[in-house]
């Protein structure tokens, strides 16, 4: 065919119209056709299969959303934990005369920073039967003490298996380290159990009273305890509080000063009201 042949047909073709109304009809059909096989995910063209970086094949258009980067750190390196909140000093300490020759003082604040002379005094950590570094007033005696108060630990005979160094209601004493207090009691008091407090009551006063008779025992004549079994094994402050003052009052012999430090503004207060009930009335 010519060129004469060529520009003929165009028009030709060109001399055939549509219908009045047929081409925006066709024109509205594709586009519904089109929204109908887009929403039940018809798929016209053939899939092209590329290998992806989980290694095996999928279909181009059916990528997965990506991962966003970590622009934060250097790809491999391990999150770095926040810094512990800095330790809140001693304060508002109220004092009670258990005797002419023991005194007993309730502080607010961190127990590691607790001490009297560095040669007879302890603090008392609250444990877990492992006696590793816990949570807590815990967690903070170890910061305060260092890392050879845990290898002191691990290193603790085994008195049951799987590595239980102590079993709850007891304790066990080490050096102090890097605190300032000379001794380190720990001492393993139980997880609250509301359907049976008198055996949550029970094994607490034993860890009360384990410490104390360790103490004595090891020539320890100041002593300062946390709030045992509170906060992490949930034992309320209240009932904390009276089980702590009662062992206190039954076994101060020995003892020329026995502290409570405690940070929790609740248990705090929890501990005041009780020591000002008891020795109100006697």
């Amino acid at each position: 065919m010519g060129a004469v042949g060529v520009v003929q047909a165009s028009q030709f073709l060109g001399a055939v119209k549509s219908p009045p109304g047929l081409s925006s009809l066709t024109q509205h059909t594709q586009l519904v056709g089109s929204s109908i096989r887009r929403k039940n995910s018809i798929h016209t063209q053939p899939s092209l299969h590329i290998n992806c970086a989980m290694g095996g094949p999928r279909s181009a258009g059916m990528d997965r959303p990506r991962r966003r980067p970590n622009f934060d750190r250097p790809s491999g390196e391990k999150p770095v934990p926040p810094p512990p909140p800095p330790p809140e000093p001693l304060t508002g300490a109220v004092k009670y005369k258990l005797s002419d020759t023991c005194t007993m003082v309730i502080w607010k604040g961190d127990l590691g920073l607790w001490y009297i002379d560095g040669q007879n005094d302890a603090v008392v950590a609250p444990a877990n039967k492992r006696c590793n570094a816990g949570y807590g007033v815990d967690g903070t005696i170890h910061r305060f003490a260092g890392p050879r108060l845990l290898d002191t630990c691990q290193k603790l005979p085994d008195v049951a298996p799987q590595g239980i160094k102590c079993e709850v209601g007891q304790a066990v004493i080490t050096r102090g380290f890097n605190l300032q207090a000379s001794r380190v009691i720990h001492a393993v008091g139980p997880v609250y159990e509301e359907k049976n407090r008198d055996e949550s009551e029970k094994m607490l006063t034993k860890a009360y009273v384990a410490a104390l008779n360790l103490a004595t025992s090891n020539g320890i004549k100041y002593i300062a305890f946390p709030a045992l079994s509170c906060e992490l094994y949930g034992y309320p402050h209240d009932e904390g509080a009276e089980v702590g003052l009662t062992a206190l009052r039954k076994n101060w012999a020995g003892f020329q000063e026995i502290h409570f430090v405690l940070k929790n503004p609740d248990a705090y207060e929890a501990w005041l009201d009780e020591a000002k009930r008891m020795w109100r009335f006697g």
